[in-house]
């Protein structure tokens, strides 16, 4: 018999909505109180960049340039 021990981090999950992408790449979330998160940096690797960007696009129905 085995015993498998892990550890596993609490995850807290907040839904809020994108109001902007600025020029140095960093998103700014509009919190569920009103106010604006801009420590959240978008990914730098190819071709999850591209992959972001491609779905901020579809959802904001505008291009995503950083």
């Amino acid at each position: 018999m085995y015993i498998l021990v892990l550890q596993v981090p609490h995850v807290n999950r907040t839904d809020c909505q994108l109001i902007g992408i600025s020029e140095d790449g960093f998103v700014s979330p509009l919190t569920e109180n009103g106010n604006t998160e801009d420590n959240l940096r978008l990914p730098t690797e190819e071709p999850l960049l591209t992959q972001v960007c491609g779905l901020l696009a579809l959802v904001l129905g505008s291009s995503c340039d950083v």
